[in-house]
């Protein structure tokens, strides 16, 4: 295996993104690469998987330019599925909107996640690890302030110790559990091996 795809398997997933036409059914089919995903915070949804699952909803178009159906513009529905995981999974916290305002919302506890049924049905469930899908808690960062500046801090997970640590610029101590609420804003997992 080259030093690429070692990259690669530890850091980069893929999305299938499928694009049907309301008119005549034509589905156009394309691949994205991620290193990051992005989801919007939920209100009043207690478990952090739903969060993610929010991301996976179907959207739909209403000016769509369908190659078959052109020069007619119809309507789409856009869906993503996943294809293919990768060993660390960074999922980052939409909490700004275009207008700067920063969303307040507290992320609900996930130490572990089960993204098996977030795949594609034509997907092999693959992951740098084969069919195993289950993630691990291993970091956090906290975002503390507004769209015009802040302050950043991390939660992480000591590889040796087994113990959760959190540390500012020039402290670090010991802390029983990480915390979740309104400052998360970017989780690493890493695959259970």
């Amino acid at each position: 295996v080259s030093s690429h795809d070692s990259v690669a398997d530890s850091f980069f997933g893929l999305i299938k993104k499928t694009v049907t036409c309301s008119s005549c059914k034509n589905a156009s089919i394309s691949y994205e690469p991620f290193n990051v995903l992005k989801i919007p915070c939920l209100d009043n949804s207690r478990p952090f998987y739903d969060w993610i699952k929010n991301y996976f909803i179907e959207e739909e178009l209403d000016d769509y330019a369908c190659e078959r159906c052109s020069p007619k513009r119809t309507k789409a529905i856009i869906a993503h599925s996943l294809w293919r995981l990768p060993r660390n999974l960074f999922i980052s916290v939409r909490r700004f909107a275009a207008s700067g305002r920063k969303d307040m919302t507290a992320v609900p506890e996930a130490m572990e996640l089960e993204l098996t049924d977030l795949f594609d049905s034509d997907a092999r469930m693959i992951s740098a690890h084969g069919t195993n899908c289950t993630y691990k808690l291993c970091g956090v960062v906290d975002h503390h302030g507004n769209h015009m500046g802040g302050h950043y801090t991390a939660q992480f997970l000591h590889p040796v110790s087994k113990n959760w640590w959190w540390m500012d610029d020039e402290t670090a101590q010991y802390m029983p559990v990480p915390r979740f609420g309104t400052s998360n804003y970017i989780f690493l997992y890493r695959i259970v091996i």
